[in-house]
């Protein structure tokens, strides 16, 4: 099978040059080899898998990530996997007279004496029926520590858990086989995060109190559309109240018009009457508004005919000169014929740019009162969709260039001797990079997780410094420490992630410098300064895009603002001089980090280099390039988790949105799909399609709802097969997948509880899913659960009750309609 491409630049004559994709199949060896465009040295392919009799994939390889091998059961079960690193991962569940639930996960890295208990499961029984838990999982264990479950609502939603985290001197954890010994290695009982949650009858979130005591009020329309939010908490004695969303106005198919935030700023959306992208946002302070009138941000969007945007245009910005050329808030995108971006043209104000962004630490110091100027950047890219060269021309002009593996699409600056000459050499086996491209070592746990960072080597016999990370499952960061020598001696900051807040502390010779808790809700970021004793809010500014533009204060006065270089890299802002104020929040509303990498959630992005750190934790679904960051084209798409883009322009098209057309607006992404809520969305949509969307594509990853505590706790806690990144299965092709899912429908414990699956293809984090299967099993009569038609005749599905149509006991599939879904 042959795909082909053809590129033409922009202004060139005569015919497109064709570029070939191809995968060969071969049905006696169950091998299937994938080539890209660019060919590699002695024809070996980019990607090769090889699959067991019943589908599943046994052997991967690309030559980007390595190799990894998977064995599973008779079950279709995980048991035995491999990495590229030679970390080696073991499954181990209950005895075969029992459900067969997870119990715990080893890991064994290279060179390790013995294997360790990286992930543990406490399952409740019937003495926890009081609080709903009888089944579920109790507590679990892994590389950050222990989440309990203390209840559980009727409709499975956790509404009470409790967090303790790893002690903070321990790297990662060996869990033992007791409690008692486990709880030992973690934080005092007292530092313990505590988090609620209220719901209404349908099991809508009404009310969420976090480990800092403050609750987040929701209330829903007619419609199940959030329509206020706002926050409480108890200060100096006194109930504080803070408006997150006073108000929202969607159109008839749920497309955002306006929002009023809390301090009175007004977002006004327009769209594109025949494509329905965003045209125009404007925010600014009403006539009414107690600063007086103001337009904050202006944007309009132009795109071209299939939806890359072409012009960027903020009508707020006040123009500079500079040169005899004024600058101001325009824009301008040119792409190739494969939708590449080859040119960008802006304005910056960065008082050194003769490197460029390298290291994304370059900020503009002048506090606001530097000049403007523009700036012009062109891309080059290889048949591969590598970047392998920036042109810079601006304040100060720079090119930078890349060289790529003759092997792989491993790639390293030309500047960066020896390993110019093989850039391999830069990389561990599973594609990792070893160094920061300015020589700043990195270290890499045995699950392919980035543990830290040493910017500064002292040879002298003192400490280096260091910066170091732990994460929960599935590549949750948790913890940030870093240790640093200052003026003063020793420096050491702690970020803690958990509880739903972010806490940070800081340590100057043992003397706390700084403590500061911050919650982010929405578009509003809550910080406590507990030395002080003082509470600061920010409400966040943003573009198509979600990068953070700037903040404004409770009143509605601009506190800071920041433009970006179209890859990520700061052209440009305007911040707050308090380190209690710092943003960490950046570019794509992601976090960024002191040492310039930009925390995804997944892997980390270098905007420097236009790549991200570590291949795709998802394998080739989005292509065979795992470093490319959103197919080279990050003024259209956006990446929400570090696997895979998604069309930007639809962040505020709701109608497009998994959180709307599979569930009811309003309801939460952590909440299971209830009887009350299938009805009202089955009604809603005329009792239609409504549990299931299909998109296109083939459908290879399988996965679960990020709460989903009844198939998480039984099926989904039998997934974590991929030993690079915990918490879903990367399926090859659907026989696979299909062999799980029929595994978890048939158990025990998924026949009496409510079932939520998902198949998912691309896009397959809740919330931003734009291509996928989904099922889901519900106590709702007569509902007819749709499902694609090329999957129920699958006989892996077939000879199922729950799948063709017999009703069974409580928590069942309740009857079944084939139907043919348009991709």
């Amino acid at each position: 099978m042959r795909n082909l491409s053809f590129l033409r630049y922009p202004g060139e004559s005569g015919p497109a040059r064709c570029l070939v994709q191809r995968q060969c199949h071969d049905p006696h060896t169950r091998a299937m080899r994938a080539f890209g465009a660019r060919s590699l040295a002695e024809g070996i392919p980019d990607a090769l898998t090889l699959t067991g009799l019943a589908g599943q994939p046994l052997f991967s390889h690309t030559v980007d990530g390595g190799t990894t091998r998977l064995l599973s059961d008779i079950e279709g079960r995980p048991f035995w996997g491999c990495s590229a690193e030679g970390t080696v991962s073991t499954w181990h569940y209950e005895a075969p007279t029992l459900p067969g639930r997870l119990l715990y996960v080893t890991e064994q890295a290279v060179g390790a004496m013995h294997a360790r208990v990286r992930q543990a499961l406490t399952w409740a029984g019937s003495e926890a029926t009081k609080c709903n838990l009888a089944g579920a999982v109790a507590a679990a264990w892994d590389n950050a520590g222990v989440t309990e479950t203390l209840s559980m609502s009727l409709t499975g939603v956790p509404l009470k858990t409790r967090q303790r985290l790893l002690d903070s001197q321990t790297a990662l954890p060996d869990w033992p086989d007791n409690t008692p010994q486990r709880q030992a290695l973690l934080e005092p009982d007292t530092q313990a995060l505590e988090s609620e949650v209220q719901t209404n009858a349908t099991g809508e979130v009404i009310a969420e109190t976090n480990a800092l005591g403050v609750t987040t009020h929701s209330r829903y329309d007619i419609s199940g559309t959030v329509a206020q939010t706002w926050l409480t908490w108890q200060e100096h004695g006194q109930l504080r109240r803070l408006g997150v969303l006073d108000m929202v106005e969607h159109t008839a198919d749920g497309r955002l018009l306006a929002k009023t935030e809390g301090n009175g700023v007004v977002s006004h959306y327009e769209y594109e009457p025949q494509t329905q992208r965003l045209s125009h946002l404007t925010v600014s302070r009403p006539l009414s508004h107690t600063q007086g009138a103001q337009v904050l941000q202006d944007l309009s969007y132009h795109y071209d005919p299939v939806g890359n945007v072409i012009m960027r245009h903020d009508a707020a910005v006040t123009p500079d000169w500079h040169s005899n050329q004024q600058t101001a808030g325009s824009c301008t995108y040119t792409y190739d014929s494969l939708y590449r971006l080859i040119s960008a043209r802006g304005r910056e104000r960065l008082p050194d740019t003769v490197r460029g962004p390298l290291s994304g630490l370059k900020y503009d110091n002048s506090g606001g009162r530097g000049l403007w100027c523009q700036y012009t950047e062109n891309y080059k890219y290889d048949d591969g969709d590598n970047l392998i060269q920036i042109k810079h021309q601006g304040l100060s002009p720079w090119t930078r260039g890349m060289v790529v593996s003759t092997t792989s699409n491993r790639a390293i600056l030309k500047t960066v001797p020896p390993l110019a000459s093989s850039p391999d050499m830069g990389f561990t086996p599973g594609g990792r990079q070893r160094t920061l491209v300015d020589g700043r070592q990195l270290e890499w746990y045995a699950d392919g997780q980035l543990a830290g960072v040493s910017p500064v080597i002292r040879t002298n016999g003192a400490e280096s410094d260091r910066e170091r990370y732990q994460y929960a499952s599935a590549g949750v960061r948790v913890r940030k420490v870093r240790t640093t020598r200052v003026s003063g001696g020793s420096q050491r900051t702690t970020v803690t992630y958990a509880g739903g807040i972010e806490r940070r502390q800081c340590y100057t010779e043992r003397k706390m410098t700084l403590h500061v808790a911050v919650m982010d809700e929405g578009n509003v970021r809550l910080i406590w300064d507990y030395l002080r004793g003082q509470v600061h809010v920010r409400y966040v500014l943003s573009d198509i895009l979600g990068s953070v533009t700037g903040e404004t204060d409770e009143l509605g006065r601009v506190t800071s603002r920041e433009e970006y270089y179209p890859y990520g890299g700061s052209a440009g802002s305007v911040e707050e001089t308090s380190d209690i104020m710092v943003r960490t929040r950046r570019y794509s509303g992601k976090e960024r980090d002191a040492t310039g990498l930009v925390y995804y959630g997944y892997r980390y992005y270098q905007p420097g280099l236009c790549r991200w750190l570590s291949t795709d934790p998802a394998g080739t679904m989005d292509g065979l390039n795992l470093f490319r960051m959103v197919r080279n084209n990050p003024i259209t798409l956006s990446d929400p988790d570090g696997r895979a883009p998604e069309s930007a322009v639809i962040r505020y098209n709701n109608k497009s949105r998994w959180d709307t057309s599979v569930i009811p607006r309003g309801m939460s992404n952590n909440s299971m799909l209830t009887p009350e809520r299938a009805s009202q969305l089955h009604n809603h949509r005329g009792g239609g399609a409504s549990i299931l969307f299909a998109g296109s594509g083939s459908f290879q990853h399988l996965t679960s709802n990020s709460n989903g505590a009844a198939i998480n706790g039984s099926a989904f806690g039998l997934l974590l097969t991929h030993t690079e990144s915990g918490g879903k299965a990367v399926m090859h092709n659907i026989d696979s997948a299909l062999g799980v899912l029929k595994h978890s429908v048939d158990s025990t414990f998924v026949r009496n509880t409510n079932v939520d699956i998902g198949l998912y293809h691309i896009n397959n984090f809740p919330g931003n899913a734009s291509s996928f299967i989904r099922m889901e099993g519900v106590h709702v009569d007569e509902l007819n659960i749709v499902i694609k038609k090329n999957a129920i005749n699958h006989p892996m599905l077939r000879g199922s009750n729950k799948q063709t149509g017999a009703s069974n006991n409580a928590g069942g599939w309740y009857g079944r309609r084939e139907e043919e879904l348009d991709s």
